[in-house]
Parts: C-alpha cells; sequence; structure tokens
C-alpha cells in the first residue's frame, strides 16, 4: 500500500472530510501526492493574477467554506499520480476515474472535471459536489 509523504499529509489535513475519506481509498490503488489544499488569501490572489485560477479569494473552492455560519471546509484539493508525468494525460484520466469511483462507494458525488477555454481539464482537481 502507498502511503502519502509529508508535504501531501500537511495539504490533505486542510481539505473537508470526505475528500480525505476518498483519497485515502484511491491511495490504496495508485500511488499519489497531494499538491495542494487550502489556500489562504495570498496565495488564492496570486494564484488569480496569475491566472492560474479564476476565482479570487474567498469564492475559490481552495478556500474556506460556510454554510449557516458552520465552517465546512475546504472543498477541494489538487492530486498528482506518482512519479507524474506531465507529457501523458492517461495516467491522470486513470487517477480522476479511481477518484469518482471510491468517492460513489463511499456515498460522495464528486464535481465534474473544469475545463479551461483552451479546451485542457484541470485532472487534478478533485471538488466535493455537496
Amino acid at each position: 500500500m502507498y502511503r502519502f509523504g509529508e508535504r501531501s499529509k500537511k495539504n490533505l489535513i486542510t481539505i473537508c472530510d470526505p475528500i480525505q475519506e476518498i483519497a485515502n481509498e484511491v491511495l490504496k490503488t495508485i500511488d499519489l501526492s497531494c499538491q495542494s489544499g487550502e489556500r489562504g488569501k495570498e496565495e488564492q490572489n496570486m494564484m488569480y493574477d496569475s491566472g492560474a485560477s479564476k476565482l479570487k479569494y474567498p469564492n475559490s473552492s481552495h478556500n474556506k467554506f460556510y454554510n449557516d455560519d458552520i465552517e465546512l471546509g475546504v472543498m477541494a484539493g489538487d492530486f498528482v499520480p506518482c512519479p507524474t508525468y506531465w507529457g501523458s494525460i492517461a495516467e491522470l484520466v486513470r487517477m480522476r476515474e479511481e477518484f469518482n469511483y471510491q468517492a460513489g462507494k463511499l456515498g460522495y458525488k464528486l464535481k465534474p472535471m473544469i475545463i479551461f477555454s483552451d479546451g485542457t481539464g484541470d485532472y487534478p482537481h478533485i471538488e466535493i459536489d455537496l
């Protein structure tokens, strides 16, 4: 069985419990890295300014989400299979399929993959659909 590294663990604990639960199930079959979890105001706005995100703080799913003043946590994380070969989409597709499969087994639903204006997909972005 695979294990998350220290950086991945640090990122993972900032994400809502359902995503953590799903990621831990995926990790049983695919070696993963959690590249990103919660983003603070400065980091989120920097991602927006660079074009890497379409939303400013606090509107990203990487920012803490509240419902009726109850903190629900961060609704998304960015994951990649290890090792990551950015020229090959097949492993990213397989990872997303496994996330969707495990989410369904656990009774959760994930949001569909974000497609950018140039037609490419945000394969690493895994977001819970409440």
